[in-house]
């Protein structure tokens, strides 16, 4: 069996209102998401188009998912009589965003910076299987070589490279200034998604995973087929699969918001009197920032 590991992020901002609708603003390296409901099914969110954005409609519902938001992401996203302007965030405040990030090869972005002066900045972390804080530096024997502190003109955001399952925790940034003291916090939880067993033949049953590192109050983990539309709790044993269930994403709910969607792709192989024969499908679909979903619907 093999597992795809992923980590996840769960923003929570503030917004202002203003003049053409609701003003939010987005830390640098964070998701975010928009719903607006949706009597037929079609509706979309309209704005800046980029290859970090998603777009998929669920029960009659229409999510925009950002993730990674960057400067490009800046703009007003427009559903039905739902307005919404999307801005950069200049500093760090005492925000305590949940996080979801993608392990593979993805790295993780934490914003810490100060709009005022400050003279010294410290990372610290906590694994959620321990109640011991650590404090981070270049030579942290968990991250090894992985970390990299920004570290300029008040700025200490920090960038972890290649995540993997053991980052799960609560990370803190906390800056000093002459007569100050500001905290960020933020939290990661990693998010596993495989299929047991990994080659299958056509017929045969299948369990769909959709694991946490870290349960939250009111997660919600769903698998979701996207040809047929069809959605199942996870996890979900699947019975006598078919050619055409190879496509799977697990969609991750916090309350009623959608948080995350996480592709996964079966390797079926086909069933023949005389033969058997793979099909070219990936055991799993690569999560990259290329990857637009568009208008699924399911009932949940």
């Amino acid at each position: 069996m093999s597992a795809r590991l992923l980590i996840c992020l769960i923003v929570c901002v503030g917004g202002s209102t203003g003049s053409g609708g609701a003003v939010t603003q987005i830390a640098p390296g964070d998701d975010f998401s928009l719903s607006c409901p949706s009597s037929t099914g079609q509706d979309r969110w309209e704005g800046p188009q980029s290859d970090n954005t998603m777009r998929v409609n669920l029960n009659k519902t229409a999510y925009l998912l950002i993730k990674n938001f960057k400067n490009q992401n800046e703009g007003r996203y427009v559903c039905l009589n739902k307005e919404t302007k999307l801005e950069m965030k200049p500093a760090a405040r005492n925000d305590e965003p949940v996080l979801f990030r993608a392990s593979e090869g993805d790295s993780l972005f934490l914003f810490c910076k100060d709009l005022i002066s400050s003279y010294r900045g410290t990372w610290s972390w906590r694994p959620h299987h321990s109640d011991k804080q650590t404090i981070l530096g270049l030579n942290s024997t968990h991250f090894g070589k992985r970390l990299h502190f920004r570290n300029r003109d008040s700025d200490f955001s920090l960038n972890i490279s290649k995540v993997d399952w053991g980052d799960s925790g609560r990370y803190e940034c906390q800056r000093f200034g002459n007569s100050s003291q500001q905290n960020t916090f933020y939290e990661l939880v990693v998010v596993r998604v495989r299929a047991d067993p990994q080659q299958i033949t056509e017929g045969d049953d299948v369990d769909l995973q959709c694991e946490v590192s870290h349960h939250l109050p009111n997660t919600r983990l769903y698998w979701i087929n996207t040809e047929s539309q069809e959605n199942f709790p996870s996890p979900h044993h699947l019975r006598s699969v078919t050619l055409d269930q190879r496509k799977w994403m697990c969609a991750v709910f916090h309350g009623s918001k959608l948080k995350a969607l996480f592709p996964l792709t079966l390797n079926i192989s086909q069933h023949l009197s005389t033969t058997t024969r793979s099909t070219p499908a990936p055991a799993y679909d690569n999560m990259s920032e290329s990857k637009t979903v568009t208008d699924y619907q399911t009932k949940l």
